[in-house]
């Protein structure tokens, strides 16, 4: 026996359109949710490492560290490699021996030739 009323389909792209930002409305909605978890989470986290708690024990850390530093390196910024290069390669003496202005000069120069005539001259 036949329906005596068609079956209508209603499938349009607004239809879809509204479903999809339907589901992506509650997906944004349990993330917020999440984030807020998260947030209470971790804010005891937070309250205990606040930077203006650490600053005396990083500047204690800093001032520890200068003290064992020579004094003509410890205001002259280091990279590893720009001490493997003078130090190893090319056999720079830079420990207590150059001031802090003539290691930057050396750091600064842009190759061997350039070091070897601000060390002699």
């Amino acid at each position: 026996m036949r329906p005596l009323f068609p079956r209508i389909v209603l499938d349009s792209p607004l239809i879809r359109m509204n479903a999809v930002t339907e589901n992506l409305r509650r997906q944004m909605a349990d993330l917020t949710g999440f984030n807020d978890m998260v947030r209470h989470a971790l804010q005891p986290m937070v309250e205990t490492y606040r930077p203006p708690q650490w600053h005396s024990v990083f500047e204690s850390l800093r001032d520890t560290l200068n003290k064992h530093r020579p004094e003509n390196l410890r205001d002259v910024t280091l990279g590893t490699g720009d001490l493997e290069k003078l130090l190893v390669d090319e056999g720079v003496p830079l420990m207590r021996v150059p001031g802090p202005q003539t290691v930057r000069t050396l750091l600064d120069a842009p190759d061997a030739a350039t070091r070897r005539r601000i060390i002699s001259g």
